[in-house]
C-alpha cells in the first residue's frame, strides 16, 4: 500500500473561537529555540502559568496562578523563580531592585489525582520600566517542570507585546489512498503560552475547504482520533493520531474534513483533503 501526503498545513490558534483563512507558521520561536518541541510522556505531571505575559504600570502589583495537575504521585514540589534572558533560557541573570516575583506557597505536599493552585505575585517600584523574564521551575520527586513569565512595566501597554508564543497545529494538507486503504496522520500541536488544561480534538466532514457545517459521513469512511483528548501543559508538543479507514466500496473522490482543536489552548479550525481513486 502507498499513501500519498501532500502539503504541510500550519495554523495558529487564537484565544477565541475562530475560523483560520490564512496560514501562519508559528512552530518556531523568533530566537529559533527548539525547546518548544519537547515531547512529553503521558504520564507526566502538567503544571503551568494561568498567564504567561502581564503588563504593569509603575509601581503596581500584578498576580496570576500556577496550575498544577497530578497523576499518579505522591510527593513534594519546591518552587525556584528567577530572572532569565528571554523564554526558553534557564540561566539565572540578576534581577533589577524594585522587581520581585515570588510563588506561595513554595513548598506542598501533593496527592495523585489532585488539581492544585499557587498565587504568583509581581511586584514593582515606581522608578523601574522595562521588559522582563522569569523562569518558574517546579521540582517534584525526580521531575522537572519549567514555565516563564513576560513581564512589561511601562507607563503604556505594548500591543504586541501578548502575541509571541501562541499555540498552533501542524499536519498535512492532503491525503491520497485507494478505496480500502487506511492512512495515519499526525497532527501536532504546540501548546505556546496556554494554561495548563485540557485539550480535545475533533474530525468531521464538511462541504469543502473552509466550509464548517457538518456533513454526514458517507458510508465506508470511518475516521478516529488518538487521543481524542488530553492534559497538556505549557510550551509543549503533542501529537494526536488520525487515523482513516476506507472501504472498497466508498466512492471515488475528494473528502474534505474539518479538524476542530479546542480546550485551553482556545479554539481553532483547520482542514484536510481526502482524495480517494
Amino acid at each position: 500500500m502507498k499513501v500519498k501526503f501532500v502539503s504541510t498545513t500550519v495554523i495558529t490558534i487564537i484565544a477565541i473561537s475562530i475560523i483560520f483563512a490564512s496560514i501562519i507558521i508559528i512552530f518556531k520561536n523568533n530566537n529559533g529555540n527548539n525547546f518548544l518541541y519537547k515531547n512529553y510522556k503521558n504520564n507526566e505531571i502538567i503544571g503551568g502559568l494561568a498567564e504567561h505575559h502581564i503588563y504593569l504600570r509603575l509601581g503596581e502589583t500584578g498576580r496570576t496562578e500556577y496550575i498544577l495537575y497530578t497523576r499518579n504521585e505522591t510527593g513534594i514540589i519546591k518552587f525556584v523563580v528567577y530572572r532569565v534572558s528571554k523564554v526558553g533560557d534557564t540561566c539565572k541573570i540578576a534581577t533589577p531592585s524594585g522587581l520581585n516575583v515570588s510563588i506561595n506557597p513554595s513548598k506542598a505536599k501533593l496527592m495523585p489525582h489532585r488539581k492544585y493552585t499557587f498565587d504568583v505575585v509581581i511586584k514593582t517600584s515606581a522608578n523601574l520600566t522595562g521588559t522582563y523574564t522569569f523562569l518558574i521551575r517546579a521540582y517534584f520527586n525526580d521531575k522537572t517542570i519549567d514555565d516563564w513569565l513576560r513581564i512589561l512595566v511601562a507607563q503604556y501597554p505594548n500591543p504586541g507585546f501578548a502575541s509571541f508564543y501562541l499555540p498552533g497545529i501542524k499536519h498535512v494538507g492532503s491525503v491520497t489512498l485507494k478505496a480500502g486503504e487506511t492512512a495515519e496522520i499526525n497532527c501536532t500541536l504546540y501548546t505556546g503560552e496556554s494554561p495548563p488544561g485540557t485539550v480535545k480534538l475533533t474530525i468531521y466532514r464538511v462541504e469543502d475547504m473552509y466550509k464548517t457545517k457538518e456533513m454526514p459521513m458517507p458510508k465506508g469512511l470511518n475516521i478516529s482520533v488518538v487521543p481524542s483528548e488530553r492534559l497538556v501543559r505549557p510550551h509543549s508538543t503533542y501529537i494526536f493520531k488520525i487515523k482513516i479507514k476506507t472501504d472498497r466500496s466508498l466512492p471515488s473522490g475528494k473528502y474534505t474534513l474539518c479538524i476542530v482543536i479546542s480546550g485551553t489552548v482556545g479554539t481553532g479550525k483547520s482542514w484536510l483533503t481526502l482524495n480517494v481513486r
